[in-house]
């Protein structure tokens, strides 16, 4: 329950209405040795669709450290999606006045101790060419570097979006559940962005953006034979 609450009312509500008997106790987790390696590159399948669907993935292979390191490793990943693919940078720019993407690409990072990984991905009449883009793209910024420009904007497009977070009171919610459950605190938030150095960015970059373990799925649509 999220808003203005009467938290000893609303306790007396779950005290009532919540069977105890229901609690199951502690839920076993099955442990799996997941490889770093990739199974394979491309996926394709055809699916009741307009346009072809892609999404390129990136595994999380550091799931070690505490709760800070942990935030530290999602807000590096969430700056550098913001600089390099974020509807204002350059690359979203380029890629979009040659047709190749619309406005529904996007990009994606989720960070837990128990798994992680990051998504791009939209719409595209040509998503391996994308792909390809996307894959020089990494190349080339993990040799030059990205514009400390870039980085400034795209810190205050974090800090700035945790606090339109709070215009919302389920998606403050939603946040509030998910930070807390990770182990640290949401209002920490924005001093965290301002603490992450661009060589920890500059180290994500190189470590996280493998080019050579990367996935590509596809969804394309059925042909009119329905094929």
């Amino acid at each position: 329950m999220v808003g203005d609450v009467d938290i000893e009312k609303a306790m007396t509500y779950v005290d009532k209405y919540v069977d105890e008997s229901r609690n199951l106790g502690e839920i076993p987790r099955a442990k799996f040795d997941e490889p770093k390696e990739r199974v394979k590159e491309i996926v394709e399948q055809k699916l009741l669709v307009s346009r072809p669907l892609f999404r390129i993935g990136f595994k999380e292979n550091q799931l070690d450290g505490d709760c800070e390191a942990m935030l530290k490793r999602e807000i590096a990943t969430e700056l550098i999606l913001e600089a390099v693919f974020g509807k204002t940078s350059d690359f979203y720019m380029e890629l979009y006045e040659e047709g190749l993407i619309d406005n529904s690409f996007d990009a994606e990072t989720e960070s837990t101790k128990a798994y992680g990984f990051t998504l791009i991905g939209g719409e595209s009449s040509n998503p391996k060419q994308v792909y390809e883009k996307i894959k020089e793209k990494l190349l080339d910024i993990q040799k030059t570097g990205i514009p400390e420009e870039d980085l400034k904007r795209a810190k205050k497009v974090l800090i700035s979006g945790s606090i339109r977070m709070f215009n919302s009171v389920e998606r403050m919610g939603n946040a509030f559940i998910r930070q807390l459950l990770a182990g640290y605190n949401p209002l920490e938030f924005g001093d965290m962005v301002e603490k992450v150095t661009d060589q920890e960015v500059m180290d994500r970059l190189k470590e996280h953006f493998d080019t050579q373990n990367c996935v590509l799925s596809i969804v394309k649509p059925v042909d009119e034979k329905g094929v």
